[in-house]
């Protein structure tokens, strides 16, 4: 699946890149990354079968007119999800579920205080493009790419700390979507959900 979607990736990476000229003076661009934590909720509930696990998180925003007290952030971010298995799950026994998806949100950025120092409230859509999914037991991570779809819809809120550019942010995500291939049937479902804490540097 990675290498179907590389060109989606490059494409992303270079279009973002590209709006980091220094003629582009009241644009911000940042780098930021951190700890995630995920489950996939389910319904019917499964009963805690399916239980939070923590991977990584990272990736680029871009902040057009950073100094606002509205404007939008655009971001392109490498994130894991997923879950962690004490049960007969989608067919799978124990061991972790590890989903790799390349997320591009398009975000509401309010923000209140001066150059130096600010908070910042994020709102908006992502959507998720599937790079990978693996099941993880013993040592192994075999693919199982096929049993979840190639893309997600979620809900991303979150709210940050700006000191003299660096920044500190939390956010949640929450899929709208179903992931699996085999459960698009009313009363069914399995979605994302996703905390995460992210430390970030704007330039």
């Amino acid at each position: 699946m990675w290498v179907i979607h590389r060109a989606v990736v490059l494409s992303v990476a270079a279009g973002l890149c590209a709006v980091a000229t220094p003629a582009a003076a009241q644009i911000g661009v940042g780098v930021k990354g951190g700890i995630a934590t995920s489950t996939i909720a389910t319904e019917p509930d499964n009963a805690g079968a399916l239980n939070s696990r923590i991977d990584w998180t990272a990736g680029v925003f871009v902040v057009p007119a950073p100094n606002s007290t509205v404007t939008a952030q655009i971001e392109g971010m490498f994130s894991r999800r997923g879950a962690e298995l004490s049960g007969d799950v989608f067919g799978f026994g124990l061991g972790e579920i590890r989903l790799t998806y390349l997320d591009l949100s398009g975000l509401v950025r309010l923000r209140g205080g001066g150059p130096g120092f600010s908070v910042y409230g994020l709102a908006g859509p992502t959507v998720g493009i599937a790079l990978d999914a693996e099941f993880v037991v013993a040592g192994f991570s075999p693919s199982i790419d096929a049993a979840f779809k190639d893309t997600e819809v979620g809900l991303t809120f979150g709210a940050g700390v700006e000191v003299n550019r660096v920044l500190v942010e939390g956010r949640y995500m929450v899929g709208l979507t179903n992931i699996v291939e085999a459960i698009d049937v009313v009363g069914l479902s399995a979605k994302n959900r996703s905390f995460s804490v992210l430390v970030g540097v704007r330039f």
